[in-house]
């Protein structure tokens, strides 16, 4: 029997395993929150509150729920170099939407599915960012099946254990629209805990290529702990763990990955010689162990008055994959745009290059109860001693009519993580025209 077929025997086994642990206990008190696994749709109703018609019109639809948003936005920009004053404009034109709808048949079955289309309307600028069903078996054992966001980090500029998305967060935004993976959930609650086993079967022609990631959370007090793994059959393996907490207006969250691989190429110096004549290699690291963990808080404020609605977020992360010393790329930088040329490298080859990284932002909303709000944001690589950041000041109109002007200024020496061209000071001016939410 060759490794492919025992793989996926092992596969089947284990699921038909998981299922059969799953239905086995009578006695599973299921938690009505979870219905739809992690999905914010449902809205909580008091017992007091609720009627037998009351909850089949939460969970029920006779028709389809359609909705969506538009966004067009128009920033000019106007960036500095500070070292030798040289200076360029640019126009971004944003203008993107997002469809959605909801179909609830009955209260034991649900399809949901989103689309997404941006200027300018190019093939590949029209995708397809979620399509799944919500369906379960005796309100007992709950499944989600089809193209959808696998909510494992608890990270919010950084999330090392967010170990199954094919897209991490980008800091810069990090609030924005990502795509999952395509996979089956299974979810079990346990009373207040939960039991997932995910299959991923992303690019998979053959059983054999199936990856699995089972998962536990716990609820401790006002703790939560989440472990999970993912098992793939080609590619590295992997491990994260979660924490989150909470003290007051304070939310703590840490998390941490482990993996036996890196999903990335890295750049090695070696000897100069007939094979490589630029003292360069690009190699995989597929037998080596990395480590990766963040640690960070959230903190909420919002006064009865309204004065001092300001949230204010911090962060700080180990990246494993990392460079012990990021200044190779910068050092060998004709040898690394080379192997771009070649595709040995990629783009995500060359994302976050250090291994110490942290985030803040502060974000004053309706300041003193006014239309004007402002937000601080700063990024930085600790490990080579270059960042962003960026002051902003908005005014909002009304809902659909905001401006905001913004100064975002990249400091550190030429050639790293953010200057790869020097320091620069920049101005930026965006109005945003009826934008929302439909």
């Amino acid at each position: 029997m060759n490794f492919k077929r025992l793989f996926s025997l092992i596969l089947i086994l284990l699921s038909l395993f998981f299922s059969l642990l799953l239905w086995a206990d009578e006695g599973i008190d299921i938690n009505e929150d979870d219905l739809f696994g992690e999905s914010d749709l449902i809205v909580e109703v008091g017992e007091e509150d609720l009627t037998p018609s009351l909850e089949d019109t939460l969970l029920t639809n006779e028709g389809v729920e359609i909705g969506g948003e538009y966004t067009f936005k128009v920033n000019p920009s106007w960036r500095w170099n500070t070292a030798n004053m040289d200076y360029d404009e640019e126009l971004d034109i944003e203008l993107e939407t997002s469809l959605f709808f909801d179909a609830r048949p009955d209260e034991d079955f649900r399809v949901f599915g989103k689309v997404k289309g941006a200027y300018p309307f190019t093939e590949d600028r029209i995708v397809v960012t979620e399509l799944f069903s919500d369906f379960n078996l005796n309100d007992r054992v709950f499944f989600r099946g089809g193209k959808h966001l696998v909510s494992w980090g608890v990270g919010y500029f950084f999330s090392p254990a967010d170990i199954i998305n094919p897209a991490p967060i980008n800091p810069r935004d990090p609030e924005a629209e990502r795509e999952g993976p395509l996979s089956l959930k299974t979810n079990v609650p346990l009373g207040v805990h939960n039991i997932y086993l995910y299959k991923i079967v992303d690019d998979v022609d053959e059983p054999a290529g199936i990856s699995l990631a089972p998962k536990v959370e716990l609820v401790l007090g006002n703790s939560e702990i989440g472990a999970g793994a993912f098992l793939k059959h080609e590619g590295p393996q992997a491990g994260m763990i979660t924490l989150t907490t909470s003290s007051g207006n304070f939310d703590i969250f840490g998390e941490g990955s482990l993996s036996y691989g890196a999903p990335k190429r890295f750049v090695r110096e070696v000897d100069i010689s007939l094979e490589h004549t630029l003292g360069l290699e690009v190699v995989d690291r597929d037998d080596d162990i990395f480590l990766s963990g963040a640690l960070g808080f959230r903190y909420s404020n919002q006064d009865d008055l309204g004065y001092f609605n300001i949230t204010l977020i911090g962060q700080y992360m180990y990246y494993g994959y990392g460079y012990e010393d990021p200044d190779i790329l910068k050092d060998n930088s004709q040898g690394v745009a080379f192997f771009l040329s070649q595709d040995e490298l990629c783009l995500d080859d060359l994302a976050f290059p250090g291994r110490h990284y942290a985030a803040s932002s502060i974000n004053w909303d309706s300041l003193f109860d006014s239309d004007f709000s402002i937000k601080l944001f700063w990024m930085g690589n600790l490990s080579d001693g270059s960042g962003q950041v960026k002051p902003t000041i908005t005014l909002k109109r009304s809902d659909e009519l905001k401006f905001s002007l913004g100064v975002p200024v990249t400091y550190g020496e030429e050639g790293n993580e953010f200057t790869p061209g020097g320091s620069m000071l920049a101005l930026s001016f965006e109005v945003s025209f009826g934008s929302g939410s439909f």
